[in-house]
């Protein structure tokens, strides 16, 4: 028995929030974890969500990751003592997305499915 899954893009259409977040910090429930909502103006489709969520949980420090495709941001909870906000943000930027005001690592991004890149880079 051969069991094959396929994992696409959501069918989402892009849409502009007038509204610009600020990048948060927030003290979580736990006083040795922070939550920290990272803008994250790149993010897609759901193949974006699941890159960052499982590239950010092999991450020393984080301790969960929720991605929001629609309002493009991230919920981060983290061990202050083990990783900072910096090291966050050049953690999804290494994955290949903005994170904040961090540009994406060219590189990475062009690494990207097609669904993943903005629009106007899709080919």
């Amino acid at each position: 028995l051969l069991t094959i899954g396929v994992v696409a893009c959501g069918g989402k259409e892009k849409t502009t929030d007038s509204k610009k977040s600020q990048p948060q910090m927030m003290a979580a429930h736990s006083s040795d974890q922070s939550h920290a909502m990272v803008k994250l103006p790149t993010v897609q489709c759901g193949m974006c969500e699941d890159t960052i969520e499982n590239g950010l949980a092999k991450v020393n420090g984080i301790v969960s990751v929720d991605v929001d495709i629609e309002e493009k941001m991230g919920h981060i909870n983290y061990d202050p003592a083990k990783i900072d906000l910096a090291s966050i943000e050049n953690a999804i930027v290494a994955l290949g997305y903005q994170a904040n005001e961090t540009a994406a690592n060219p590189g990475a991004y062009s690494e990207l499915p097609n669904c993943c890149k903005l629009p106007e880079d899709q080919n």
